[in-house]
């Protein structure tokens, strides 16, 4: 705990608290889906596999096709904005290839 009391750890996860929101950081071995239940954005280190309903979720998946979020907590909203967000599209970057889409890409360059 923080000497302000704002951020709360376990073995599960850290529950941060500010301006009226909750952000419930979730380690590997926690359950998503019990944070989504009581926070305002939950952030998972591996993909949630699943919406978080009434919780904004940030998940392996997204940092790995937008990269890098930064988070404003304010009292009547939270912001997010990622690194693909705030580039925007340029001629020299591109998405991630789903693995799936590599490996047929892959089997018709080998035809």
């Amino acid at each position: 705990m923080t000497a302000d009391g704002r951020l709360q750890c376990d073995t599960i996860s850290c529950v941060y608290r500010a301006d009226g929101r909750i952000v419930d950081i979730v380690r590997p071995r926690g359950d998503v889906g019990v944070a989504c239940q009581s926070a305002d954005l939950v952030i998972s280190a591996v993909a949630a596999r699943y919406n978080c309903h009434g919780a904004l979720l940030i998940d392996s998946v997204d940092t790995w096709r937008r990269g890098g979020h930064a988070v404003w907590l304010e009292r009547g909203s939270i912001a997010i904005e990622s690194v693909k967000d705030w580039r925007g599209t340029r001629p020299w970057t591109h998405d991630p290839i789903p693995r799936r889409e590599r490996e047929r890409q892959a089997d018709a360059d080998s035809d």
